[in-house]
């Protein structure tokens, strides 16, 4: 593993904002959003210029570092071809540009201006140019890169090259998008696409060179030629760039972070992957379904992590009725195999209990002390049961489920497991079981967080087992009393993660209570 020193630019931004900054190069925060359509980009940069349309706009020689223009925002060309000169004389010489245009061939596109009757979009449906690209380059402005935005070109989250392996069209979306992306024609019928329009290009950017080093030090490899395919624009302050070099046909994932708790976050991830892929009793197998850490950048404002790429596509997207049973029986047996490959016998004392959920508790003891205190009664009932006798420790994920789990989209298949932040070394064995099985029926059976725990927990207490094929009775011995305090060791993880993410622990929390509530009557 390699590891770099170097300086990454401050923009001024922080979270996404700063990171998406840092990748494009931009050499300063002049930033100006011109259109009513990118208000969406409020949030990504609160701190920039706004302009329903050049009407009124002088400059006085002010000059942008970074632009961002709609297509809308022209009716004609003779209005585009105007704006383009203005656009030209507001960029720094260093600047960059993100034009976004409408493609007024997509069905949706022209479906919505038919039935509202937009006057203003059949004008531009006829008098724009029917190639933005081609109209671009005739007026001097060069096209570096060309993106489709998910889940929509204006509002994007991802960031996708056309015709790109890396574009994920999840189950619920329009079955026409689903069609179109197997067959590579997803940028046909999208609303629109994004242009990147600059003297240089991303590749050259500093940080997709520290990219390339980290991947050319892992190839081993003389030279190296790599090309970003897709970025993704978290809102928890992540960016995530996907890159494949073209020699060896390898694709790589590397996570760009500034805020301190993300960095913490996607750190841990990246050296809980070393000590995965350390461990001599993981079958070789198994290991494959881990993306393997290669290389690092740390500086003081920002972290660069960057590991090989699991194929596939999250669970979530691809958990189509079809492939539901599938998924669910390839994750429970992955996770099965890890934890018996991992498992050692201990003897189980007061102190290894309570240093299993010391860091739980206190996560969620700053949230709500009476929430806590349950917390801990239910860590006495489990000292109650196992105390003093032999239990198995194994290694766990932590937060498993169908946002870290990659599958073949068309089989099912499981091809990899991703996201090992949560990890742990020693656990017990069942909780990452039943994580999955609460999504399971959240997303299968439209339940809440409060009737999953519930459902689960009376089948447990109903059949003494945690699954229904007996495969932890049988391997763990978790079985009656056992199988419940399994179950309360999930709940606590459950509620200690969400407290990562203050939005999402608040929007429970009174499901948490009830759910504790009605486990009181069995203690």
């Amino acid at each position: 593993m390699q590891k770099n020193s170097g300086a990454i630019k401050q923009t001024g931004f922080i979270g996404s904002a700063e990171n998406f900054l840092t990748l494009l190069d931009i050499p300063g925060d002049r930033i100006l959003v011109v259109g009513n359509a990118l208000t969406y980009w409020q949030r990504i940069f609160p701190d920039t210029r706004y302009l329903e349309n050049f009407s009124f706009f002088f400059t006085k020689g002010q000059t942008f570092d970074l632009i961002l223009y709609h297509s809308g925002t022209a009716l004609f060309r003779s209005n585009l071809r105007s704006d383009l000169r203005i656009l030209k004389n507001l960029i720094a010489p260093h600047g960059k540009i993100l034009y976004f245009a409408e493609n007024f061939y997509s069905p949706f596109i022209v479906k919505n201006i038919i039935k509202n009757k937009d006057l203003s979009g059949i004008k531009r449906l006829c008098r724009l140019p029917p190639s933005f690209h081609r109209f671009l380059e005739k007026a001097s402005m060069p096209v570096v890169k060309i993106f489709d935005g998910l889940p929509a070109y204006d509002a994007p989250d991802e960031l996708v090259i056309p015709g790109s392996k890396f574009l994920e069209i999840p189950i619920h979306a329009n079955g026409l998008y689903r069609m179109a992306g197997r067959l590579n024609q997803y940028h046909l019928i999208a609303n629109g696409r994004i242009y990147l329009i600059s003297n240089h290009t991303l590749e050259n950017s500093d940080i997709v060179q520290a990219i390339k080093r980290h991947i050319q030090a892992y190839l081993k490899a003389i030279s190296c030629s790599c090309s970003v395919e897709r970025l993704d624009i978290r809102s928890r302050g992540n960016l995530v760039i996907f890159t494949t070099e073209k020699n060896s046909c390898r694709s790589f994932i590397s996570r760009l972070v500034s805020e301190p708790n993300a960095r913490k976050i996607v750190r841990r991830n990246h050296q809980f992957l070393k000590i995965l892929h350390s461990l001599p009793d993981i079958p070789s197998a198994v290991k494959k379904k881990f993306p393997e850490p290669i290389g690092e950048l740390e500086t003081v404002s920002n972290s660069l992590f960057t590991e090989t790429i699991i194929n596939g596509q999250l669970a979530w997207k691809a958990n189509q009725e079809s492939l539901r049973e599938k998924i669910f029986d390839e994750a429970s047996r992955f996770i099965g195999n890890l934890q018996i490959s991992t498992q050692r016998s201990v003897l189980i004392v007061e102190d290894i209990i309570k240093n299993l959920f010391h860091d739980d508790i206190e996560s969620i003891k700053k949230y709500n002390n009476e929430l806590s205190n349950i917390m801990l009664d239910f860590v006495n009932q489990i000292c109650n049961i196992l105390a003093g006798s032999v239990f198995y420790l194994t290694i766990s994920h932590g937060d498993y489920g169908y946002g870290n789990i990659m599958v073949n989209r068309y089989s099912g298949n499981l091809t990899g497991v991703i996201d090992w932040d949560t990890g742990r070394i020693e656990d017990f064995p069942g909780i990452d079981y039943l994580n999955l099985l609460i999504q399971k029926n959240r997303s299968d059976r439209g339940k809440s967080i409060e009737e999953s725990f519930i459902d689960i927990f009376e089948k447990i207490i109903d059949t003494g087992n945690l699954d229904g094929k007996g495969f932890y009775a049988k391997n763990f011995g978790i079985i009656g009393k056992r199988a419940k305090i399994i179950f309360l060791a999930c709940l606590i993880r459950f509620i200690s993660r969400s407290t990562q993410y203050p939005n999402i622990y608040y929007s429970y929390q009174k499901d948490y209570i009830t759910i504790c509530n009605y486990l009181k009557k069995y203690n």
